[in-house]
């Protein structure tokens, strides 16, 4: 436990469950309100503009959606983003969630009022959504290009509902769904008692108090009377447009999050502790002089930087090499006539001489030896890599087939 200004409580739990399920166990720790995020979530949401949608309006839920940020590519193999490694990853944890669903989301305009949450896919065309809605929100917004950024905040009895319903486990699949319909179907309002849940004292929603996002980018012609609603049951929406944010839960998002913190980070591109041989390029837009004498860096010439990449503290890239929209983390060694392009190297890894890298996340402490080329791959974490491999699409862990020592070929068709 932490003593500061705040007092900070690390908990743990030995099993791989859902949210809902933490927030159930740890109910009886949970006084008042309560703030629910995800440690994968990189935003640039303005806390303060959606804890006043919350304080204003006092809902049962205030839930973050982002609109989907265009991906660059990189950092996903060609069978479906890493799906052998989910197919492990859920193998050895089988409670643990899949990657998130994508929804169809609609929102009253007149008061943020989340008021549809249906599931989707990319090939689902169109969707059918029942006229009762549609008479009782006027001024709904739907759009398919809103992602779930994993942000609450719930009032204190919705843990306490939680807790009664076991078979809740998860926040973004189970329960917001649930609170979501249950604000407009009175039978289901009534079958899961939530009158029982919802202290009697609290004060009845404003709905008038928070316009709903200005950016949204739905409008009506004529501004339409705040709708009616079945009980104090409310949950609300705070839509980020134009966003820099997501959550890092795929392979994909997850290299292009650390492209765009590269390119918004104040930290220079490369880290002044960094060995950089002559005529290594980081490539994108800026040029830069060399550096002056009281640098650490060891280059030659001019060096081209962009915002699009980074190379961490500590880092040493030998000659020839070339480093284009790639993050290169802490205590790396890169050798001679290296290439990186479009992918996310961790800290502590190491790649041999003549390595083309592209589209792809090596992991930490990884060894990729010489002449070896990896595309379009993630790479477990200790993985030893032989030299003159070839990788297209795949993923190497540590569990993985047995390797001969003169490199290995992987084709699949």
């Amino acid at each position: 436990m932490h003593e500061g200004v705040a007092r900070v409580n690390i908990l743990h739990d030995d099993e791989m469950i859902g949210t809902a399920e933490v927030l159930g166990n740890l109910s009886d720790r949970i006084k008042g309100d309560v703030i629910v995020t995800s440690c994968d979530t990189i935003t640039d949401v303005p806390a303060q503009q959606f804890l006043d949608l919350y304080r204003l309006n006092r809902p049962s839920v205030a839930a973050v959606f982002s609109e989907i940020m265009s991906s660059e590519g990189g950092g996903g193999s060609s069978k479906d983003e890493g799906k052998l490694l989910e197919q492990f990853f859920y193998s050895h944890h089988p409670r643990a969630q899949h990657v998130e669903t994508k929804y169809v989301v609609g929102i009253d305009q007149r008061s943020s009022r989340l008021v549809m949450l249906k599931p989707t896919d990319d090939d689902d065309k169109s969707i059918d959504v029942r006229s009762s809605i549609c008479k009782r929100y006027p001024s709904l917004a739907i759009s398919n290009n809103f992602l779930d950024a994993h942000i609450y905040v719930f009032s204190r009895w919705v843990i306490d509902f939680i807790k009664a319903n076991s078979g809740i486990t998860s926040l973004q699949e189970q329960l917001i769904p649930l609170l979501v319909r249950a604000q407009s179907h009175p039978q289901l309002y009534s079958k899961y008692r939530i009158d029982e849940f919802i202290n009697p004292k609290s004060e009845p929603v404003v709905e008038e108090s928070m316009q709903y996002s200005q950016n949204v980018g739905v409008t009506s012609e004529q501004e339409a009377p705040a709708p009616k609603t079945y009980g104090p049951l409310s949950v609300f929406a705070y839509v980020r447009r134009n966003c820099i944010g997501g959550r890092a839960n795929n392979n994909p998002r997850y290299c292009d999050l650390n492209k765009v913190i590269a390119r918004i980070s104040q930290a220079p591109s490369v880290d002044a502790s960094a060995s950089v041989g002559a005529k290594t390029v980081v490539r994108y837009k800026q040029m830069v002089t060399t550096a002056s004498s009281s640098s650490s860096l060891l280059f030659n010439n001019e060096l081209e930087v962009t915002t699009d990449s980074q190379v961490g503290r500590g880092t040493k890239i030998g000659q020839k090499s070339k480093i284009e929209k790639s993050v290169v983390g802490f205590h790396c060694t890169i050798g001679n006539n290296v290439k990186i392009t479009n992918s996310v190297v961790m800290d502590y890894a190491s790649i041999e001489d003549g390595v083309t890298l592209d589209s792809s996340i090596v992991c930490q402490n990884v060894h990729i030896g010489s002449n070896s080329t990896i595309s379009k791959s993630e790479i477990g974490a200790r993985k030893e890599v032989p030299a003159d491999t070839i990788a297209k699409g795949e993923q190497l862990i540590l569990s993985g087939p047995s390797e001969g020592t003169s490199g290995i070929a992987i084709a699949f068709g």
